[in-house]
């Protein structure tokens, strides 16, 4: 791993809304349109707490900004789809 530009792998959340209970700020949200959940930025102040119950393991403590990071589908165009050169990712809605 090159430490300087980091690692680019997809960390896929399921969208599973076990996150949701978990945040005593309301910075989770469920964003109906596109079926992701959300982050508030303004309202989170990186605790931990759904990263914690995330079964995945799929959110993360972005160093920079301490804030929680869940992937949001790229707002339902995911660029990781578009980039796996192997066609082993693919995006549905349901």
């Amino acid at each position: 791993m090159n430490e300087k530009e980091g690692v680019y792998a997809p960390l896929l959340c399921n969208q599973c809304k076990e996150c949701l209970s978990s945040c005593n700020r309301d910075a989770l949200s469920w964003d109906e349109k596109v079926g992701v959940v959300r982050v508030d930025a303004e309202k989170c102040n990186g605790c931990g707490l759904c990263i914690e119950v995330c079964p995945q393991g799929a959110i993360f403590l972005d160093p920079v900004s301490g804030i929680v990071n869940i992937c949001d589908l790229c707002d339902g165009d995911p660029q990781c789809v578009k980039w796996c050169s192997e066609g082993v990712l693919r995006y549905e809605v349901a």
